[in-house]
């Protein structure tokens, strides 16, 4: 059977428990053989300004996934550097992975401005995309936020399927963590223990680095 692999896109500034848990979530949720972490150079729908180098932000992320062998890193959209455009990043992976079927993963957040993306009318065909919600969020139609594209796809079984081809859109619930970036940043400056909301390993690099003060 082929690899399914998931991508999962973020600056994770830094990374915490909630991006682990969901790739775990996905893991499971989607068939996924691994998920792969690729901390964005800087993202073109976010405001980035933490000035976290990428090198530091990619170095978390490695640690927080070297205990899972169904986790991995990618440095392609950091090495690559500039915007770190999703299509770019799939073409990437469709020529590096040749037989793998790649899955894409993001936020509901983030679908919502998913008609807004760089050529996302190219993108699209390209990959299975899987929605990541949290418990208790509401589960509006899945072609809303595509707009002017969602007659690229038809319903089915609950997901939408491309009309000429077999990739398709679902959403998958994943357990609720109680985490943010903003939150771990915040606490840090305010001289509170981070313990609880990212991994040991992470949480060591950040005192050794003094990342966030």
């Amino acid at each position: 059977m082929n690899a399914r692999v998931g991508l999962f896109g973020g600056t994770f500034d830094p990374i915490h428990w909630g991006h682990v848990r969901a790739a775990w979530a996905a893991c499971n949720g989607a068939n996924l053989t691994n998920v792969i972490l690729i901390p964005s150079a800087r993202p073109p729908h976010k405001n980035f300004d933490t000035g976290t180098d990428g090198a530091h932000r990619l170095a978390m992320c490695r640690l927080a996934a070297r205990d899972n062998e169904r986790l991995d890193v990618s440095d392609v959209e950091i090495e690559r550097g500039g915007e770190s455009y999703t299509l770019l990043t799939l073409q990437h992976f469709l020529g590096a992975m040749p037989g793998a079927r790649i899955v894409f993963l993001l936020g509901a957040d983030a679908y919502e401005d998913i008609a807004t993306w760089y050529r996302v009318a190219e993108a699209l065909p390209l990959v299975d995309w899987v929605v990541l919600r949290r418990p208790g969020m509401p589960t509006p139609d899945l072609a809303r936020p595509l707009r002017e594209h969602a007659a690229l796809f038809e319903p089915a079984d609950g997901a939408l399927r491309l009309r000429a081809g077999a990739t398709s859109i679902r959403y998958l619930e994943i357990p609720e963590t109680p985490v943010s970036s903003t939150q771990v940043r915040r606490a840090i400056r305010e001289g509170l223990t981070i313990d609880e909301l990212v991994p040991p390993a992470v949480a060591d690099y950040i005192a050794r680095h003094g990342l966030y003060r």
